[in-house]
């Protein structure tokens, strides 16, 4: 032997070995019975689990509040403005004519279109896009 390993054999401590453990059997717990989870293992509360979605059910909040029920509030605007319209209502329909109503009826309207010439077209109701306000 060299005298660095003569060394390491006299400086050594011995140490205990501890004795061996048979895991499989567990001696406070009854048969059939599971082991407790180690400590530091909890559940998180149902708050803790939610907190990273929190901000995307605001955002989702945010979209259905100011798109859709914008959405909602311009389509029965726009469904009462088709139920009050009236004979002599200047309108202007989705492809741009404008013209005064001369007869209205469930689901369609005549519109005239030309003073001098007295031309008259049927719409629908739905292709009205608007009432035109006489500026004055």
């Amino acid at each position: 032997m060299n005298p660095f390993m003569n060394f390491l054999a006299q400086t050594t401590i011995p140490v205990e070995q501890a004795p061996a453990v048979d895991d499989t059997t567990n001696s406070t717990l009854s048969p059939g019975t599971t082991p407790p989870p180690p400590v530091g293992t909890e559940e998180p509360p149902a708050a803790m689990k939610i907190a990273p979605y929190f901000p995307l059910i605001v955002g989702i909040l945010i979209l259905y509040i100011f798109i859709f029920r914008s959405k909602k509030n311009k389509d029965r605007t726009k469904q009462d403005m088709l139920l009050k319209m009236k004979k002599g209502d200047r309108v202007q329909t989705i492809g741009g004519i404008l013209g005064t109503i001369v007869d209205v009826r469930d689901n369609e309207i005549v519109l005239k279109v030309d003073e001098g010439s007295n031309t008259k077209i049927k719409f629908t109701r739905a292709a009205i896009h608007k009432v035109v306000e006489d500026e004055k």
